[in-house]
């Protein structure tokens, strides 16, 4: 055999070797023809003792409940406070934060408070959440159309709250959102500040009859905020809504649209403003301003509610807790030009409306309930014909 010959007949025994080694190796899956690029492994989790932890909101219940509400994909609500450029403001954020569109029906809280009930009787309801006077969403609670919320995380912060959202109702079906002074409003433009009202008895002089505008206590329940808490503290007496009814006041039933009369001249004194309904009125110019009773006026929470039934209900229960965020309040003040109950947001209300009273009654769950008892059963009206 020549050397050429030999090489061959090696190099043929190598291949069938390495043939019969393949054959007998394990059967493999074919891969790609070619490999992926390199993704990074996701990072850790934190955990709690060995547990994954949810991210904020801090527990897997509330996770549960901002899933539910993204898939809920809308909130409806029943405001009194959110209109124009402060409703703009604050459905454009939660649905930035959520992905949650928030639809804003605009109204006044007796109105609201038979719609719900209707919307709930026929079984096709339309509303998530309302928020307004205590009064109606009192009634509302009453009514059996309410919720409780005292469970969402927002409420586990502590030392953040200039007023306690808890104030009014410690089950939670009304929760404080903003904080206002109620009482009278003068137009500087009509009234030097030596002849400001300085107490209460003061309205009961006969150059004020006529010039007194008020609201109409059928359907807004913003004369109940004042009165029933200084009636309450002994500082009026019901002689004293006799007397005053007596002053041909003018009624208007919007509280808005009280305001701008009192800015137009149409009267002296608006006797039931508040700081949180007048603020943006005073940012943008109206000659308004507030008057620091000396005998008191009231401070109070404006308060929210998730309704009972509706459509979103863990929507709405998400909106209630982004409400009451640091987030969501320095929203709702900042757009309302108000004072937040949180004390980890500034006050946002203008120069010109806030105030350091002598006097201030701070309204309770008492005030609260015979409140919204006296707006049901029309008690004040008598005083007011």
């Amino acid at each position: 055999m020549t050397k050429r010959q030999s090489i061959t007949s090696i190099f043929l025994a190598l291949v069938i070797a390495a043939t019969f080694l393949a054959a007998c190796a394990p059967k493999q899956a074919a891969g790609p023809a070619s490999a992926p690029a390199a993704v990074p492994a996701p990072a850790a989790s934190p955990s709690i003792a060995g547990k994954p932890a949810v991210q904020t909101p801090e527990d897997e219940a509330w996770a549960k409940v901002i899933a539910a509400a993204r898939k809920e994909g809308l909130v409806t609500i029943y405001s009194y406070n959110f209109v124009g450029d402060v409703g703009i403001a604050v459905s454009k954020a939660f649905e930035q934060k959520y992905g949650i569109r928030a639809d804003i029906v605009t109204g006044r809280g007796a109105e609201f408070l038979e719609r719900v009930k209707t919307e709930q009787r026929v079984k096709q309801q339309y509303g998530d959440f309302t928020e307004g006077s205590q009064v109606h969403l009192m009634n509302m609670k009453k009514s059996g159309i309410t919720v409780s919320s005292r469970d969402i995380p927002s409420l586990r912060e502590k030392d953040v709250w200039r007023a306690n959202p808890l104030a009014y109702d410690t089950d939670g079906h009304l929760l404080g959102y903003y904080f206002s002074y109620y009482g009278p409003f003068v137009n500087t433009n009509m009234t030097k500040p030596a002849d400001e009202p300085k107490a209460w008895k003061d309205l009961l002089d006969p150059k004020y009859k006529g010039k007194i505008i008020m609201n109409d206590v059928r359907v807004s329940g913003q004369a109940y905020t004042v009165f029933v808490p200084l009636l309450n503290r002994g500082i009026l007496t019901m002689d004293y809504i006799r007397e005053l009814g007596k002053q041909n006041m003018l009624m208007n039933p919007n509280v808005p649209d009280a305001a701008r009369m009192l800015a137009r001249g149409e009267g002296t004194i608006f006797a039931v403003g508040s700081t949180v309904t007048l603020g943006p009125m005073v940012a943008e110019g109206a000659p308004l301003k507030p008057v620091p009773m000396q005998d008191g006026i009231v401070g109070t929470n404006v308060t929210a509610s998730v309704l009972k039934g509706g459509p979103h209900p863990n929507a709405a229960m998400l909106f209630m807790n982004w409400l009451l965020s640091k987030e969501g309040q320095d929203v709702a003040a900042r757009s309302k030009n108000a004072l937040s109950v949180r004390n980890d947001v500034p006050d946002y209300s203008p120069q010109g409306i806030r105030m350091n009273p002598p006097k201030v009654v701070i309204m309770d769950a008492k005030d609260d309930d015979d409140m919204s008892t006296m707006f049901r059963d029309k008690a004040f009206l008598e005083f007011w014909k």
